[in-house]
């Protein structure tokens, strides 16, 4: 398995932790990462950058592993602290949107990633083909011996082929199957898991508002919402991991119509301080829903922290946002949505897993012109 291969070249680099965020085309190789090294999973690329600094700092030996897309954030934290004190630091980067690419949205970021690392003066490893993977690990002993950062693009190409006998990546378990986890504890009460999944969720969501302006988040919940309730009125968001949001705060700024944004646990953690902006913002006109599935479901089902560590509607009222409610089933998603007062952060609490839907049908063009279409209306 040339997943084993990469985990081989990381191993004899000798590495003492490596930072993490979730990709689909290396999802049977970070649980095996994982169970190998010390790992922090990410909810930002720049973050990452500070880790992996005070580790070297330190005198361990830290490496990224992240998506082609996600390093896209990447210049100033590089610029300003690795490049500036020539610290070392290798990035592997899951390198999408150049190879058999079936999301239009990765293409223009993996295509200006090369040229993006060396206008910072980041010498580019490229591994397109399984004959190329010992350039990752003299791509990792070159960043410590020459203490620069180097990025290792990682083909997709290099993970084709045969996979049986690896195993898929686990769904996070259901909430009240988790020691500690059967009840979530807010200023209102207790969350009790009721067993409801995402589609569950979107499918009771989606008739309460027909009539707003709908942003949905980046992935499968796109996917789901399109295959139980495609309109004009709803903006589906093919790229830009964490921004479902900040989009919508936008929006609502500007339109006179409701806003609701279907966001989920690992993107509203990419970008948490919009959650301050939205506080701020205190119109009665945007709802946030997230929908907490506890897992990044579209890259593997890789655990976000709010399987065992924090409460998404506790983190809004922390930054401000004293209108917030919370769901466990659609019962109560009809009970909230039903008021004629919305809250402005929904926690719905839901399970992991995913239904097995096709491709949003429009393209970018296409969704565009539609939703702006309807705003106007």
């Amino acid at each position: 398995m040339n997943e084993e291969l990469v985990l081989d070249q990381m191993k004899k680099a000798g590495l003492d932790l490596v930072t993490i965020l979730p990709c689909d085309r290396i999802k049977f190789l970070i649980p095996m990462v994982k169970e190998t090294f010390r790992t922090i999973d990410l909810t930002r690329e720049e973050v990452g950058v500070g880790i992996c600094a005070g580790a070297v700092i330190a005198g361990k030996r830290p490496a990224m592993l992240i998506q082609s897309s996600g390093a896209g954030t990447l210049p100033n934290a590089l610029c300003s602290l690795p490049i500036y004190y020539d610290l070392p630091l290798p990035i592997l980067v899951s390198w999408r949107g150049h190879y058999k690419e079936g999301i239009d949205a990765q293409k223009p970021m993996g295509e200006a990633l090369p040229a993006m690392f060396e206008s910072m003066g980041v010498e580019v490893i490229t591994v397109e083909e399984t004959s190329d993977v010992h350039l990752i690990g003299e791509g990792i002993e070159k960043a410590f011996s020459e203490s620069k950062v180097k990025a290792i693009l990682i083909s997709p190409k290099v993970f084709e082929g045969e996979v049986s006998g690896m195993k898929e990546p686990a769904a996070a378990a259901c909430r009240d199957s988790r020691p500690g986890m059967t009840t979530c504890i807010d200023f209102m009460g207790n969350k009790v898991c009721k067993g409801i999944q995402r589609m569950d969720a979107i499918a009771t969501i989606a008739p309460l508002v027909e009539d707003a302006a709908v942003i949905v988040n980046i992935g499968l919940p796109c996917k789901e919402y399109y295959y139980v309730a495609d309109g004009p009125n709803v903006f589906y968001m093919l790229g830009s991991l964490g921004l479902a949001s900040a989009i919508g705060l936008g929006l609502a700024m500007f339109v006179d119509k409701k806003v609701v944004v279907i966001d989920g646990d690992g993107s509203v953690l990419m970008t948490p301080n919009i959650l301050q902006h939205i506080a701020e913002y205190r119109g009665d006109d945007l709802t946030i829903i997230a929908i907490d599935n506890a897992a990044h479901g579209s890259t593997g089902n890789q655990e976000t922290p709010t399987a065992d560590l924090m409460d998404l509607e506790l983190l809004a009222r922390a930054y401000g946002i004293r209108e917030t409610g919370y769901a466990c089933s659609e019962d109560d998603i009809e009970t909230v949505l039903g008021r004629e007062r919305w809250p402005q952060f929904l926690h719905v609490f839901v399970n992991a897993g995913n239904a097995q839907v096709g491709k949003v049908g429009l393209d970018e063009k296409e969704i565009l012109e539609r939703f702006t279409g309807w705003l106007k209306d």
